[in-house]
């Protein structure tokens, strides 16, 4: 049915193509740039609950595309904090929701920091007690936060609560991820032409070669060259990500080595590199520096804090069966790092204030403070919202859209019963 040459042909693209995906869990935010010009944050537009629903989803998963034909930079992920810590106790659990899918499934796990006997990190997991706790996005996320418990262990009390704000300061500074960005993307930008060369090699010239004289030609006159590209690709990029800081050792030499043993994967080498360059920051930190000024559309920097703010103020009910320590913890992190992004983005604290939205129908009598949903109903909480508590307008209150302006691209709901 296929020949040799189309065979080979459709499994290189094969791989190439999965490689063009990014996978993330409802912690992971993807911001993505389609030609490397225009960021935007993929698949978060104004779904269900009018919050961010990823546009494929399987097991708690989602799943953002590249653009295939463009080698350059085109992602980077931004993760929310797996695990709540306050001076007291650590969960491993966050109120925070990027998605309307839901909060990514959370065990019933937490320990005071008294009780704290054994800390570690095992490849990308964080180990308390000899028990795992939790999995992190990286290594790195999971040594910083395992040196911030060992820090607060050995801390007293009263200097706690400074040690944690000063962490999610990191976590809010964008001198320092404008810094790591702008030198990701000069690297990037050296790497980006050898994967273009190392494209055409095999998706253009080596099909060429298998049509005109056969695919043993092909795959010998294109074989050695793409392994010789590949390595010296993912040469450069093991050198970037090691000047740079970004991932760790084992991880570096892993994407290494499987450029080079799979040529096609070095092509993405560029955007591996800046995948991988913000697992420390916040998502609200990318977003700030990432994201254009659109006023209010759902693209925008101003839509997306937001959205974020929204689930801040009004988080879902929490899963699980958490004791009064545990749902104390993740509330005490929630305000605190609210209070910390209100410090960190001042021209952006309007849209991280809570907001009253514009009442679209005379027939609406409450309305869900956190997704902007609006109803004519006697209902007690959100139908898409759960545990968040409808509110009704009252006359002092003005007549601001959620997030400002027009309702984002005219999708706010409006119901008349649950």
């Amino acid at each position: 049915m296929f020949t040799d040459g189309q065979l080979l042909l459709l499994l290189l693209w094969g791989i190439y193509l999965c490689d063009c995906l990014v996978w993330h869990d409802r912690y992971g935010v993807v911001f993505r740039s389609w030609w490397g010009v225009r960021w935007h944050v993929a698949g978060l537009e104004v779904g269900a609950g009018g919050m961010g629903k990823s546009n494929w989803e399987v097991a708690g998963h989602g799943m953002a595309c590249v653009n295939p034909l463009e080698c350059g930079a085109q992602a980077v992920v931004g993760h929310v904090l797996p695990v709540a810590i306050s001076p007291n106790r650590v969960v491993a659990g966050n109120l925070q929701t990027i998605y309307a899918t839901g909060r990514p499934p959370q065990g019933n796990r937490s320990f005071s920091l008294e009780e704290l006997t054994g800390m570690a990190v095992r490849e990308e997991e964080l180990w308390l007690n000899g028990t795992r706790f939790c999995r992190f996005p990286s290594a790195g996320l999971a040594r910083r936060v395992l040196a911030l418990l060992r820090t607060l262990q050995g801390s007293p009390q009263e200097r706690r609560e400074e040690l944690i704000r000063a962490y999610w300061r990191e976590r809010f500074d964008r001198q320092a991820f404008r810094d790591l960005w702008a030198s990701c993307t000069v690297a990037a930008r050296r790497l980006q032409w050898g994967c273009m060369g190392l494209f055409l090699l095999l998706y253009v010239v080596a099909p060429v070669l298998a049509l005109r004289l056969g695919t043993g030609w092909a795959v010998l006159g294109c074989g050695p060259l793409g392994v010789l590209a590949a390595f010296a690709i993912e040469w450069g990029a093991f050198r970037a990500r090691r000047r740079l800081g970004v991932g760790t050792l084992a991880e570096a030499c892993g994407e290494w080595v499987k450029g080079v043993l799979c040529p096609p994967v070095a092509i993405r080498a560029a955007d591996g590199l800046t995948r991988a360059a913000a697992p420390l920051f916040d998502p609200l930190t990318l977003a700030a520096e990432l994201l254009p000024e659109e006023g209010r559309r759902p693209s925008g920097k101003s839509a997306f804090f937001a959205r974020v703010a929204a689930d801040w103020h009004h988080p879902l009910t929490v899963e699980g069966t958490w004791g009064e320590a545990e749902r104390a913890t993740l509330a005490w992190q929630s305000r605190l790092a609210l209070d910390e992004a209100l410090h960190a983005f001042p021209e952006l604290g309007e849209e991280l204030s809570e907001r009253v939205p514009l009442r679209l129908d005379p027939a609406m009598n409450a309305y869900c403070p956190r997704c902007g949903g609006q109803y004519a109903t006697e209902a007690e909480t959100c139908p898409d919202c759960p545990g968040v508590r409808l509110e009704q307008w009252r006359e002092q209150d003005k007549s601001v859209p959620q997030g400002g302006g027009k309702p984002h691209g005219g999708r706010r709901r409006a119901r008349r019963g649950p």
